[in-house]
């Protein structure tokens, strides 16, 4: 129709020519149109996946901070044990050692005052780490607790993108300290 408007004044072979050039014209300009819309949309899809990669980045990201904290943490208990451990071997050797030499009752008595206070040292020792382990463990449950209502609560809410990700955050502290508490419970059972 616009063609026809265009020609309309053109007369036979003239009218023709322009036609089929207007008509080669809109063509190209559809074609371009089309692969206009088709670059948009891959823009579109493209501007997606490298937001799917930044957030599956910064989730990889929390979880390896996560797990070095929960390997700092380990490495923290187990070097408190191996400490305990070591205390109580050389209570140990001290004991036999003094009772080899039952000869002489001044020594072994001085003996005897050190290993008995050094013993009752690390009985304290170990009952203020028990306390701090046993402490720290029911922070960890009382957060899991606590979080869990917050979620239940949560739970009952409109459905957002934002109440999605802080259910998110909500779950992963959750695991969080489910992890601590892990840690913890191994601990105790060491000590």
């Amino acid at each position: 129709m616009k063609t026809s408007a265009v020609t309309a004044k053109l007369k036979g072979e003239d009218r023709a020519k322009q036609e089929v050039e207007i008509t080669g014209q809109v063509t190209k300009i559809t074609d371009l149109e089309g692969k206009i819309t088709r670059s948009e949309a891959a823009l579109i899809e493209w501007g997606a996946k490298v937001t799917d990669l930044k957030e599956q980045r910064k989730e990889i990201k929390f979880n390896v901070e996560v797990k070095v904290l929960e390997a700092k943490e380990a490495e923290a208990a187990v070097l408190e044990a191996i400490k305990t451990v070591t205390d109580v071997e050389l209570l140990n050797r001290k004991r036999w050692l003094a009772s080899k030499m039952v000869g002489d009752y001044k020594k072994c008595q001085k003996y005897m005052e050190e290993f008995t206070m050094i013993f009752e040292k690390q009985g304290q020792v170990i009952a203020a780490e028990l306390g701090d382990h046993t402490r720290r463990l029911d922070v960890a449950n009382g957060a899991i607790t606590a979080l869990k209502e917050k979620k239940t609560s949560l739970a009952d809410a409109k459905k957002t993108k934002d109440l999605e990700i802080q259910l998110e955050k909500i779950e992963s502290e959750i695991a969080r300290h489910e992890s601590v508490v892990k840690v913890e419970k191994k601990v105790i059972k060491a000590v």
